[in-house]
């Protein structure tokens, strides 16, 4: 399966997220849902589903999470970001927490895609 919709893009990276939540010691190619992994989805640009749905004819301003789509302060990737700050976290806990905050801004996007 590929992510063809944003809708897609945000369900894919809300499972991604919740199982590096509950696995903090793995890391995201660790996912049981990539193909590689006997998984359903093919692998993605950053391994992202987000970063995936945007790819190379997009920008970040088009990312699926409204947060990081509409606040160039807040991208996953900026040192400050949520993303970055999971991959420097120190201890399981902190890893927690900041996949959780990622999962939760999926959530949140997804929950106003569908108008809810």
């Amino acid at each position: 399966m590929k992510v063809k919709t944003k809708e897609d893009a945000l369900l894919h990276c809300f499972d991604l997220w919740l199982w590096l939540a509950c696995n903090p010691d793995e890391d995201k190619l660790g996912w049981p849902g990539w193909e590689l992994n006997d998984g359903y989805l093919e692998e993605c640009d950053n391994q992202c589903p987000c970063c995936e749905f945007v790819a190379e004819d997009k920008a970040c301003d088009d990312c699926p999470i409204d947060e990081w789509a509409t606040n160039y302060t807040t991208r996953c990737h900026r040192y400050d970001g949520e993303f970055r700050l999971w991959e420097d976290a120190k201890n399981s806990e902190e890893k927690t927490g900041y996949a959780l905050d990622i999962c939760t801004l999926a959530l949140d996007s997804l929950f106003k895609l569908k108008g809810i």
